[in-house]
């Protein structure tokens, strides 16, 4: 179920099977190759800090050359959208 869209990609909500957590699945479309890079050195930053005023990234992983999925905490996403 797609849930949000934004400049990058689509929201997407989803399901962590073992622990029933809902989380929210970002898509991003990859235009350029500089882009690939800009996402990952921001997933290896994400994946280093946990603060109560930061979405927490629980994975992220990419399906194909274009495309990257960040599996993020879904409530601080809904309780910050205005």
């Amino acid at each position: 179920m797609k849930f949000f869209r934004g400049c990058f990609g689509k929201v997407y909500l989803c399901k962590e099977k073992s622990t029933q957590l809902n989380l929210a699945a970002k898509c991003i479309r990859l235009s350029r190759d500089s882009d690939r890079k800009k996402v990952e050195k921001e997933v290896a930053i994400m994946s280093k800090l946990q603060h109560r005023f930061i979405t927490q990234l629980y994975d992220a992983f990419a399906t194909s050359s274009r495309d990257i999925i960040l599996v993020m905490e879904l409530r601080r996403i809904i309780f910050t959208s205005y």
